[in-house]
């Protein structure tokens, strides 16, 4: 079956001790629609270790694209990560190197493959049921 390791992630910290680089308000000034916490729904205890992990209640996010302006702005800020309707942004700072170290990868951001709004192939579903109801449980040794 080409399984592998599992990686089992958590954390001690609960999602309210995460707090945002600035608030939101301040990043609204900048052009940006909120955080990636606030767009996504699941346990708490998933939340903050997508927190920890990924950084989620400190990227950015704006649901379309930005000015010169913005950019120029937000690379500026305290803000060290940020996604656009198009691209997603990593700035790299190295403070001692002086206010003007600072690099900035840009990627593309690719449509959706999974968990999007197309409709579910009711013939699968189906199948899939049928499969699962000649299920019986299997005999336990003694």
């Amino acid at each position: 079956m080409r399984l592998s390791d599992v990686a089992i992630r958590r954390t001690g910290r609960s999602l309210d001790q995460f707090s945002p680089p600035m608030t939101r308000e301040e990043l609204a000034r900048l052009g940006m629609d909120g955080y990636a916490v606030d767009y996504l729904r699941g346990p708490a205890a998933v939340l903050a270790m997508l927190c920890e992990n990924i950084k989620i209640h400190a990227t950015a996010v704006m649901k379309q694209d930005m000015s010169e302006q913005q950019y120029s702005a937000l690379e500026s800020s305290v803000i060290s990560s940020w996604v656009t309707s198009a691209s997603s942004y990593q700035v790299t700072r190295r403070r001692e190197y002086g206010p003007s170290a600072v690099s900035t990868r840009v990627r593309d951001v690719l449509p959706a493959r999974y968990w999007t709004s197309q409709g579910v192939d009711s013939g699968a579903v189906a199948d899939l049921r049928d499969n699962i109801s000649g299920w019986r449980p299997s005999s336990r040794p003694s």
